[in-house]
């Protein structure tokens, strides 16, 4: 062979063939994240969260009553979208296309940051539900809100899995 032929297909071995392809930007698809106990409770927080802030979020004159709505309404939505990210980045395999990340401890990270903000202000907005009932005048405040702040509460369980999963990787 010349030093000026170019190297033929069939001249590299299988294992380089597979390495090109991953250089040359091919993404593949992990459908077995979505089946693994991490892809689940992942799919489960989505769900909760995405139930959380539905709940709560359609237009009422309570929101105006109760004073941490909108915080409520931060810790729920911007963690959902978090949410998403994460599983869009472990499905296409870009976790792996970035190794400098150790993305166990970013997720662990993540998950006990969201599970104490909205621990936070499902609280907070239980208390100003509480307190709107036991005014003098009393107010009912509609179920679906009640509704949304449990919700709000069964997502930090899911996100307390999920730390403690991605504590139990990085241990070993």
């Amino acid at each position: 062979m010349n030093e000026e032929d170019p190297v033929q297909p069939e001249d590299i071995p299988n294992n380089e063939k597979q390495e090109n392809k991953r250089s040359q930007g091919a993404v593949t698809i992990n459908v077995g994240y979505l089946k693994s106990f991490q892809g689940v409770l992942k799919f489960v927080e989505i769900v909760l969260l995405l139930l959380a802030f539905a709940c709560t979020s359609s237009g009422t004159p309570f929101n105006n009553l109760l004073r941490n709505y909108d915080f409520f309404m931060f810790t729920t939505v911007f963690p959902w979208i978090l949410c998403i990210i994460i599983i869009i980045l472990y499905l296409f395999c870009l976790v792996d296309k970035v190794p400098q990340i150790n993305w166990n401890l970013t997720v662990l990270i993540n998950a006990v940051i969201w599970f104490i903000l909205i621990i936070i202000s499902s609280s907070l907005l239980a208390r100003d539900i509480g307190n709107l009932e036991d005014l003098i005048v009393k107010i009912e405040v509609p179920a679906r809100i009640k509704v949304g702040v449990a919700f709000g509460f069964f997502s930090c369980f899911a996100f307390i899995g999920d730390a403690v999963i991605h504590f139990l990787v990085i241990r070993g």
